[in-house]
């Protein structure tokens, strides 16, 4: 902006109204133009380079310190925006501290106050929050908690993780992936849990108490994966046949029964009767010698 004051009038002893009162109105145009050029506001144009015209301001410089006050119109999409105020120029846009800007630090219909260094022959803007690397939070920093279903670079508070894990992991089912409580082993030891899952250690671990086969007739049973083993002992009379009804039924097959004779009677033959096996039962048969036979079936 060149100055309209004539430093040289009035001279000594011509002084006159006219010389005095139009410097002091040069003064107070050019005050005026300053005061506009800190405090108007215009809306810029452009996105990277981008333009601002202060018409209140028509011989506008560029001086040490100017600052001017814009509307920015698109966010800038570049690092290294520039700024040409009143055809002055188009110099380029830093942050306060003299490093380069992210893209999109300008937001578009934000307000930034700009302000000229001549040094660097270019324009630093004061309101853009400078980049800290890594920075080291004390105490407990909050944050805003992103909307349910955000996927972005925004931080992530807690209460958003808390609820992202609620909603992304239910409890699981036979048709659903999720979350699955262990069955202990007492609860393995039961059998009456159809939702907590096992680990390899108690599936190891599952038996039935060898209580239940100490006299005749004591049966056992197990399942594991869809195959059922059951087995148990059985007293045959002297040449007779034999039908062993299981506790509890096969759900859908027995595929196979086994039989073998007590060592203490060598002489006597058990055997399975060929065709006889069921879902519910088998028959064995003897030759003519009675003995205690132990016995298991598979199916499923």
């Amino acid at each position: 902006m060149t100055s309209q004051i004539v430093r040289t009038n009035p001279t000594a002893g011509t002084a006159t109204t006219s010389s005095v009162r139009n410097n002091f109105g040069f003064a107070a145009d050019e005050i005026n133009r300053l005061l506009r050029a800190n405090t108007d506001k215009v809306v810029a144009t452009g996105t990277n380079s981008i333009v601002a015209n202060f018409p209140n301001v028509p011989s506008f410089a560029l001086v040490d310190g100017i600052r001017v006050l814009i509307e920015i119109a698109n966010t800038t999409a570049s690092a290294t925006p520039t700024l040409n105020v009143n055809s002055s120029g188009a110099k380029s846009i830093k942050k306060s501290d003299g490093s380069s800007l992210d893209i999109g630090d300008l937001v578009a219909g934000g307000y930034y106050e700009f302000v000229y260094d001549s040094g660097e022959d270019g324009w630093k803007v004061l309101n853009v929050v400078t980049s800290f690397e890594s920075p080291q939070f004390t105490g407990v920093p909050i944050a805003p908690t992103a909307a349910a279903g955000t996927d972005t670079t925004q931080l992530a508070t807690t209460a958003f993780v808390g609820a992202a894990i609620g909603v992304a992991t239910p409890d699981a089912s036979d048709t659903v992936k999720g979350l699955i409580e262990l069955a202990t082993g007492t609860e393995v030891k039961a059998g009456v849990d159809a939702v907590k899952a096992l680990t390899a250690a108690n599936l190891l671990r599952v038996a039935v108490d060898n209580t239940q086969v100490t006299s005749n007739g004591d049966q056992g049973s197990l399942e594991i994966a869809g195959v059922v083993v059951k087995w148990g002992e059985y007293y045959i009379p002297s040449g007779t046949t034999q039908t062993i009804t299981f506790d509890n039924a096969f759900p859908n097959f027995c595929s196979v029964a086994f039989t073998q004779r007590e060592a203490t009677n060598p002489n006597a033959i058990a055997g399975v009767v060929a065709g006889s096996r069921t879902t519910t039962s088998f028959q064995v048969d003897t030759n003519n010698f009675a003995t205690t036979i132990y016995w298991f079936a598979i199916g499923g």
